[in-house]
């Protein structure tokens, strides 16, 4: 992967395999919603078209970054993101506007999941920095675009929008 190769050089003292695979369980840091199990095919559909439409958006920013190894890679990561975005985004729709029961799957997934995308928004220290820096994207300022994608996609699925009440965090 580009991202473990560019940071192996940022390192200067480990290498991309060291990065990927050679670390502690403290040293791993994702959203909690890639870790859900798959269940049905609902839940990875859902679970996928969410986390896709994040990446989409912010890979889309993260080509605009002042660093132009990271420029570089999320331009060309965009190509395969964008690919991504449309297989989950046409399955959740055929999900949700298919049969009762699959639409009944589609919307329990939904219902459940939600509470893991409040995560894909915020910031830290270290992200506030590096955007102060040019390098890195605003998360937060990602979600009305985000939500755009979601509630026209969830229409046309017709599929209902959880609220945004309790969101887990934590996992990043």
């Amino acid at each position: 992967n580009g991202l473990y190769q560019y940071a192996a050089q940022l390192s200067q003292n480990k290498t991309a395999d060291d990065l990927a695979f050679k670390r502690n369980e403290r040293e791993f840091f994702n959203y909690q919603l890639t870790e859900q199990e798959n269940g049905h095919f609902g839940t990875t559909t859902v679970r996928n078209f969410l986390y896709h439409n994040f990446s989409l958006l912010f890979y889309e920013v993260l080509s605009n970054s002042k660093d132009e190894t990271l420029s570089a890679l999320a331009t060309k990561s965009l190509k395969e993101v964008k690919y991504h975005l449309r297989h989950s985004r046409n399955w959740l729709i055929r999900l949700g506007d298919g049969t009762q029961e699959s639409n009944t799957k589609a919307q329990d997934a939904l219902n459940f999941l939600w509470q893991f995308t409040g995560e894909f928004f915020e910031m830290d220290e270290i992200d506030n920095e590096l955007l102060s820096a040019g390098i890195a994207v605003n998360n937060t300022s990602l979600k009305s675009g985000w939500d755009n994608i979601v509630n026209k996609t969830l229409k046309k699925a017709n599929l209902s929008r959880p609220e945004d009440g309790y969101m887990a965090t934590g996992g990043k």
